[in-house]
């Protein structure tokens, strides 16, 4: 990230507006204390690493599932992921990947689903924002159950300029990939959702891999 919008960051970090917002998350995930077996969902984006870095200060050993898109994601950049996810404190970490024989967002979600079942999980964290899209604006809205399962928002009224605001002064790792789009598309619009897929465009972005990510591609 260039040192401009280092600052530019920090200076948003300084706002009342900002650190409000910092405060509403945390009482937001303190509320999953109340609940036997919450969870965390962590895609390796900025979104995620920003709601597990909060939710880590008051739930360290929360297990953190992450789902592996074994067959769109370029290998460094997986393993890039997990190394973030380690050195923001994330110690429960498990990881499911996509198989051939179920690929796409239906073998998203039937992970997901065997994960929730599997560790008896009552409450997931989610790390989604309603700025992202309008179907995600509708699911924070209406704090809908995810797959049976009661939902959480702590991040859901942040804004860009709120999490590329907690990465900078907490000094957390993110995907370097985002320095190469923000300098197409700016901060504001440097997604990690679908920058590998087409599989992925139900999340609310258009990818854009065979054009900026082409020589990676053609290594998978």
């Amino acid at each position: 990230m260039e040192d401009k919008w280092k600052r530019y960051f920090i200076k948003w970090s300084e706002t009342e507006m900002f650190q409000q917002k910092v405060r509403e998350a945390e009482d937001i995930i303190s509320t999953a204390g109340r609940y036997s077996n919450p969870a965390i969902l962590f895609s390796g984006g900025k979104d995620s690493t920003v709601g597990v870095h909060l939710t880590l200060q008051q739930f360290p050993n929360i297990p953190i599932f992450h789902y592996d898109f074994t067959y769109n994601m370029p290998r460094p950049i997986a393993k890039e992921l997990i190394d973030n996810l380690k050195a923001i404190g994330g110690k429960n970490i498990i990881i499911e990947k996509e198989y051939s024989k179920v690929k796409g967002d239906k073998g998203f979600f039937s992970a997901i689903n065997k994960f929730l079942k599997d560790n008896n999980v009552d409450v997931v964290i989610s790390c989604l924002r309603a700025e992202e899209s309008g179907k995600r604006k509708r699911l924070i809205d209406d704090k809908k159950d995810f797959l049976g399962v009661r939902n959480i928002f702590p991040i859901g009224s942040w804004d860009w300029r709120d999490v590329w605001a907690y990465i900078v002064v907490n000094n957390l790792p993110y995907p370097k990939v985002y320095d190469k789009y923000a300098k197409f598309y700016g901060w504001d619009k440097a997604r990690f959702s679908a920058f590998f897929s087409e599989d992925l465009d139900y999340l609310g972005a258009r990818n854009v891999d065979n054009v900026l990510m082409w020589k990676i591609r053609n290594k998978l």
